[in-house]
């Protein structure tokens, strides 16, 4: 059951950028858990929930890199 997790998880992170926070650069799973939201109709993954607001502070600073 633990490789089927592993494998599915891994699937789950190949629509990111390189397994990539794209608010830290640090690799997803680093600081546990890795979460997604959306922002104007595309998924996104952060490497945990307070790198979130700081997106939603200034999208274009995340965006542009």
């Amino acid at each position: 059951m633990k490789k089927l997790l592993l494998i599915v998880t891994s699937l789950t992170f190949l629509g990111c950028d390189d397994g990539e926070c794209i608010v830290t650069g640090n690799k997803l799973g680093s600081m546990g858990k890795p979460v997604s939201f959306e922002y104007e109709g595309k998924k996104y993954w952060v490497c945990c929930s307070p790198c979130i607001n700081k997106f939603k502070k200034d999208p274009a600073k995340y965006l542009n890199d």
